[in-house]
């Protein structure tokens, strides 16, 4: 924390890295919903449709992890700058690449060995991985023990100014609205792909309340800019930092709703059994549910007894 750096501008910062790594990891999330509706899924051996939902699965527990972030800072800190929360998101973002990086070695594998086979393919999701650690702890790390920087000793606990506590639920808001919309697109382009024809009603229905709540979220994400706009003229005010609060934490109950359902489409299609599909999905929902508001409540509840 230089001179010039505001605990406001830290958490800024921490939080647009996060918006990076969500971005990302939801496009991935659209390519494996996506991928199951492709004719060239049912060409892949039954190892590779195995290894394929076991990616889809780390990409959804790093997504989860990841919107703990913006959840914990509005839940337990209540929008508050303080070192206890940029020490968590920073760990938490460095914890979020490992299954990130073992996700994209598992999809290099799904596409490689169909054309390869699994051992070449093996081969060359390994070295994949081997270069995700390298670059995002091996080479960091060297950093970390060659400079003389430190982390900040202690940032303010009271509330930072309005100004500063609208820019950051914005920031929160576009942490997750991005990925959102990409997952929104192929959602929608699943309806005309031949696989989807191959669903069941019933799988069809699921998948069309799932593009319902995953619509639902993103309108929640969109409302804080348009109140802003229209409502406020452009004016910063109370109201608006509580409209951005609760469209955000709306957003992550329908976002976990549509990932959940979708999951159940996706858990189905692979591995064609209801039952394992409905707990799956059940455990996912379960999963986002405690990370992004059990947990986070829970603590908030215990610090102020």
């Amino acid at each position: 924390m230089t001179a010039k750096e505001t605990p406001a501008e830290i958490i800024k910062i921490t939080l647009d890295e996060g918006r990076m790594l969500v971005l990302v990891v939801e496009v991935l999330i659209g390519f494996s919903f996506q991928s199951v509706f492709q004719p060239g899924f049912d060409r892949l051996s039954q190892l590779a449709r195995d290894v394929s939902l076991g990616a889809f699965v780390l990409l959804l527990i790093a997504f989860g992890l990841l919107l703990m972030v913006p959840a914990r800072h509005r839940l337990v800190e209540e929008g508050r700058d303080t070192l206890r929360f940029f020490r968590f998101s920073t760990r938490m973002m460095a914890i979020v690449l490992f299954p990130f990086a073992l996700a994209i070695a598992m999809e290099v594998f799904v596409v490689s060995e169909r054309l390869i086979g699994a051992g070449p393919a093996l081969a060359i999701a390994g070295g994949s991985l081997f270069v995700a650690l390298g670059a995002w702890f091996l080479i960091p790390a060297l950093r970390a023990l060659s400079s003389k920087s430190e982390h900040p000793s202690s940032m303010n606990e009271d509330l930072p100014p309005l100004k500063d506590r609208i820019n950051q639920v914005l920031t929160e808001c576009r942490v997750v609205l991005p990925g959102t919309q990409a997952l929104l697109g192929f959602q929608l382009i699943a309806f005309f792909t031949d696989g989807f024809e191959k669903l069941t009603r019933g799988q069809q229905m699921t998948h069309l309340v799932a593009l319902l709540a995953i619509l639902l979220g993103a309108i929640f994400l969109m409302l804080p800019a348009a109140y802003h706009r229209v409502g406020d003229r452009g004016r910063d005010s109370e109201h608006l930092y509580r409209i951005s609060n609760l469209c955000l934490m709306s957003a992550l109950c329908t976002l976990a709703l549509g990932i959940s359902l979708d999951f159940y489409v996706v858990t189905q299609r692979i591995l064609d059994h209801h039952t394992d599909a409905v707990i799956g999905a059940g455990v996912l929902f379960l999963f986002f549910v405690v990370l992004w508001f059990g947990w986070p409540l829970w603590e908030r509840s215990r610090r102020r007894n």
